[in-house]
């Protein structure tokens, strides 16, 4: 299989720092992303979700889905009424063998557009006008590969007010807003508890210091939940990941 190299952002630890770094991985060619995207969506069908691996990434069809929106009493957690919310689009999601998001392929155009999270590495204009890059590789294969060096680094992170987490989970509960997960039923009593407490309106977005209402602006979601919700830029709204769920019968 053709391949490519795309250039992504991503975060490497030494001692108690982190920084921001570059990396280089090597995907299949645009060309050939396409034709997995194709693929995909039609042995789903345009119905179900189907995925497979491909040298060094995997890929994910996610077929258009409706959702509903439910209003809950931020105070009681009260459940009220649900209403229709709209359809989410299909498409297809390309991941490397760490789980990075490096491109979406939406099938709005005719070929579908692929979307890349990252810069391809020399990359020139085909005939038929898209982008792919012009340095062709072959797969690394079954080869052990060396991994875990540790560098300085250096990043700016957001604050965060453990109060406010607190607060979160004291008004809404430590069960997942999206699937319903309660660790201390599911795991006992060493994770009875726990739960990831999303911000509804990212700190990133906003870029500066405000007022955040916990019992607003925070939700509690599980860690599974809560890596789905960050695997678009914006976010996946809960209500979204949600009807993910119901499309495949899983809540």
């Amino acid at each position: 299989m053709a391949t490519q190299k795309v250039e992504i952002k991503v975060y490497r630890k030494e001692g108690r720092r982190r920084k921001q770094v570059s990396e280089i991985i090597e995907v299949p060619a645009h060309d050939e992303l396409v034709k997995i995207a194709r693929d995909l969506r039609e042995k789903g069908g345009g119905t179900k979700p189907v995925g497979g691996e491909y040298g060094e990434c995997t890929a994910g069809y996610s077929p258009p889905s409706r959702y509903f929106l439910t209003t809950v009493d931020p105070f009681t957690n009260q459940v009220g009424e649900t209403t229709p919310g709209g359809t989410i689009d299909d498409r297809c999601d390309f991941f490397t063998r760490r789980g990075f998001c490096f491109a979406q392929c939406l099938y709005r155009t005719d070929p579908p557009k692929v979307t890349y999270f990252g810069r391809q590495i020399a990359a020139i204009q085909t005939s038929g006008g898209e982008v792919q890059c012009d340095v062709l590789l072959t797969n690394a294969g079954g080869k052990a590969r060396q991994e875990g060096g540790v560098i300085e680094v250096e990043v700016s992170v957001y604050e965060r007010d453990p109060a406010l987490r607190r607060a979160c989970i004291a008004a809404r509960g430590p069960n997942c807003l999206v699937c319903g997960c309660d660790f201390g039923k599911v795991y006992g009593v060493h994770a009875q508890g726990f739960i990831h407490v999303h911000h509804l309106e990212s700190l990133a977005a906003v870029g500066k210091a405000h007022m955040v209402n916990p019992s607003i602006d925070l939700v509690p979601v599980c860690p599974n939940c809560h890596a789905v919700i960050h695997m678009r830029q914006p976010p996946f709204s809960p209500d979204e990941v949600r009807a993910m769920l119901k499309q495949i019968g899983g809540a």
